[in-house]
Formats: structure tokens, sequence, C-alpha cells
């Protein structure tokens, strides 16, 4: 069976892309042409948008992220539902990645893995390891799933608790990060989320994790750079570059569609170019 650093490696270097777009449904921010349909049909407008962003993104990624939270909030689960086997049986090369950050033990755990993974047929998703091992068995007992392990988060605030400094002479999130390298990442599963805003956090797991998958968000809008990501990262085949609003909210107006996959197009080169300096 293929393991799922395996299936990355595939999606990221059959797509000739690292690229991840993040499917936020925020309704505020939809194009005009989208808004009336919202009073009267919420669910078929929100996957509309998200239907035509993956489709007109599609050419330029390898993977897709939906924020479950984006939908729950707006009462659209379903919605998530049928985009994500939508996703999966029509773009069977991309990697889906479902954003939920969940961390619980026990029933609790078991009930949130079959929700991502059976309901939602993801082929990824985010964990809070603030349980500790117990919340990830259900996640990793499913042997062909990714899961991204929070690290070291791009929010301004994440320092309070990440940067600890622990007697071992570690921080907090270089032990996440090791702990996850030596005793969680037993069928090449875990990757780690480490933020784009903390270039410095990013290099020191490379270091300590230099094989590990990472998935890197806070491109953009939260301000980090591209150029200081694969800086760090280089010409890494299993790291994914999450880039969200810049791409699906670049344009309110009719051109709205051909503006995201202008977007991602934009972003992918920039990723292609920076990576291509770095190889060997």
């Amino acid at each position: 069976m293929i393991t799922f650093d395996e299936k990355l490696y595939e999606a990221i270097t059959k797509r000739n892309s690292s690229l991840c777009v993040g499917i936020d449904p925020l309704i505020s921010n939809f194009p005009l042409q989208l808004q009336k349909k919202i009073q009267y049909d919420l669910e078929d407008a929100v996957e509309e948008f998200c239907k035509k962003i993956v489709q007109a993104t599609a050419p330029y990624c390898c993977a897709f992220k939906p924020q479950l939270a984006m939908f729950s909030s707006i009462r659209c689960e379903k919605v998530l539902e049928r985009l994500s086997n939508w996703v999966v049986k029509n773009f069977p090369e991309h990697i889906l990645i479902i954003d939920a950050k969940r961390g619980d033990i026990g029933s609790t755990a078991e009930h949130y893995a079959t929700e991502i993974f059976d309901r939602y047929n993801a082929q990824a998703t985010t964990v809070n390891p603030y349980m500790g091992y117990e919340s990830l068995i259900p996640f990793l007992n499913r042997s062909n799933k990714g899961v991204y392990v929070l690290c070291r988060t791009s929010n301004p605030g994440a320092d309070e608790i990440q940067n600890l400094q622990l007697q071992s002479g570690e921080k907090l999130f270089e032990k996440i990060a090791l702990t996850a390298k030596e005793k969680w990442n037993k069928k090449s599963q875990i990757g780690l989320v480490i933020g784009a805003t903390v270039i410095d956090e990013l290099k020191s797991v490379i270091k300590l994790c230099p094989d590990l998958p990472l998935l890197v968000p806070g491109i953009g809008k939260q301000g980090g750079s591209i150029t200081e990501v694969i800086k760090a990262t280089k010409n890494k085949k299993n790291t994914l570059i999450n880039s969200s609003r810049s791409i699906i909210y670049s344009s309110k107006d009719d051109d709205w569609i051909d503006n995201a996959a202008k977007e991602a197009q934009k972003i992918n080169g920039e990723i292609n170019n920076l990576q291509s300096s770095y190889e060997n």
C-alpha cells in the first residue's frame, strides 16, 4: 500500500507544484454575482463558489485545504461533504486536506477521525497534539492517511506557548517536532504545520526533522514571504505552501474565476522559479 509520504511526493512532482489552495468560504468576501444567490440558497452559492475555485486553480496546485470551521459555522457541512468527495473523484492527482485541528482522546477522537476520513473522504488532516499520542492514535490508525501536527503556527501570539523553553533546553515546538519524528511517524504519515511568518522556527524544524513533510500556511494576507520560505525549504519535494484568501478572493467582480486562476498561476510560478535555483 502506498504511504502518505509517497502519495504526497507523487502529487508534488506530477503537478510540478508545491502550492496548496486553501478553501475558506467567507461569504462576506464572495463575488458580487453570488451575493444575491446567498440570500435565497446559501448552500448552492457556497458549493458553486468552492467548485469553481477548485476548477480554476487545479492546473497550478497539487493540494486543496478546506477549512472545516468555515463550513460548519454557516451550516454548510453537507456542502463540504459533497465538495470533498467531488474533489477526490475529479482531481485524483491532488491531495485533499481537511483543516480541522482536532485534538481529543478516546471515543471522541475516534469520531473525529471518522468524520474527517469517512464523511469527508480526506487524504490528510491537521491535528492538535496538546493531549499527546492518545489523541493521534485514531488518525494514525488510518495507515494510508496523512496527519499534519500543529508544531509552530503562524499567528503572532503562538510564541506564548509554542516557544516556551523546556528544562531539556528545547523549545516546546522543537520537542513536538522531534517527538513526531522519533515516536509518532511509524508509517510515514506524519507532517508538521509550520507558519511562513516564523522563518527562524521553520529553519530550526527543518534542521531537526529534514525528512518530515511540512505544511506551511501564512503567505500572502498573513504576511509570510514565499522567498523566505523557499530559502529555508529549498527544493524539498514534500513541502506544501498554502495560500487561501489572496487567491480565492483576489476579485469580487465578474472576473473572479479568472483572477483566482491567475493568482494561483503567479504564486506557483514564483515558488517553482525559486525552488529551481536550489536544484543540483
